[in-house]
């Protein structure tokens, strides 16, 4: 399964309207700090890995408010219940409270889902938006207790409401200017085909 699936039809949407949309960052992940699921991430493997979360999905699965909930069990195959509610543009690693993290932005479908995107954005505003990367990767080094991650390649990101990174939050949100540079998506789907569930780590 392709994780394109669908995207490119909603951006289309979203560049034929002319309609603002919004941009959001957020941390994706805490560098040499363990999650809660007792993964490290360290600079080395990140420097190396950062951008591959460009063009990947940011979905979420809403509750009945449109908040989000948690992972699509078999992400990047989605739920029924599932959203695929923007894609990844831009990565860096930055320093805050005393850490480095990989900061990410998303690009958010607003004109496609205006209420979803409304409801996110006063989580944004309350310090409650967070999120849930998934990656896969090749090997891991075990520690006394911990795991480091080796050759990691990210597949996509959802909004969840209880993120194993303690830091993994949205940082700012941005309506887009009219002006902005479009995903160049004939480049994203040249993307070659692969098997997205194979090492799969969910990080819920």
């Amino acid at each position: 399964m392709s994780y394109l699936d669908g995207i490119e039809m909603l951006d289309n949407f979203e560049t034929s309207s002319n309609d603002d949309y919004v941009l959001l960052t957020l941390i994706l992940l805490t560098l040499n700090y363990p999650n809660g699921n007792g993964a490290i991430f360290n600079k080395e493997e990140i420097l190396k890995s950062k951008d591959t979360i460009i063009g990947t999905p940011l979905i979420i699965i809403p509750d009945v408010l449109d908040v989000p909930t948690n992972h699509s069990n078999s992400f990047p195959k989605l739920d029924k219940e599932a959203v695929i509610v923007g894609h990844h543009t831009a990565s860096k690693i930055i320093q805050k409270d005393g850490y480095e993290h990989l900061e990410v932005t998303a690009k958010l479908y607003k004109s496609r889902y205006p209420e979803l995107v409304k409801s996110l954005q006063e989580l944004h505003l309350i310090g409650q938006l967070h999120c849930s990367m998934e990656c896969k990767y090749d090997s891991e080094e075990q520690t006394t207790d911990s795991r480091i991650l080796k050759g990691i390649k990210f597949i996509g990101n959802a909004l969840v409401s209880d993120p194993a990174g303690q830091y993994s939050r949205s940082l700012t949100w941005e309506a887009a200017k009219k002006d902005a540079e479009k995903l160049d998506w004939l480049q994203v789907a040249s993307i070659e085909e692969t098997n997205w569930l194979e090492g799969i780590e969910n990080f819920n």
